[in-house]
């Protein structure tokens, strides 16, 4: 979150600038886990591309379903080729 507030440009992590940093997120294509930005520095926030396989593994996980379920298997599974596709398109999304 340090960093994060210090591309923003701001010093504190209020609730408004909190949610100002949010939308700058979504309006870049962007999501972060946990949903809802902390409000401390030295909180640990992942961000992630929309659109991509590591959205939708994280929807998955976040939102059972019985589609979700085997879109997991389907990542869980594969051969080694193809778990290292999947991990360029995670690192490349």
């Amino acid at each position: 979150m340090e960093e994060l507030r210090r591309a923003y440009g701001k010093e504190r992590l209020g609730r408004v600038i909190r949610q100002q940093i949010a939308d700058k997120l979504r309006g870049m294509g962007l999501r972060t886990l946990p949903a809802e930005i902390p409000d401390r520095q030295w909180a640990t926030v992942r961000i992630f591309k929309m659109g991509t396989p590591v959205e939708g593994l994280i929807d998955a996980v976040l939102n059972p379903s019985e589609q979700g379920d085997d879109r997991l298997r389907s990542a869980a599974s594969g051969s080694p080729a193809e778990q290292l596709e999947q991990i360029r398109e995670i690192v490349s999304g």
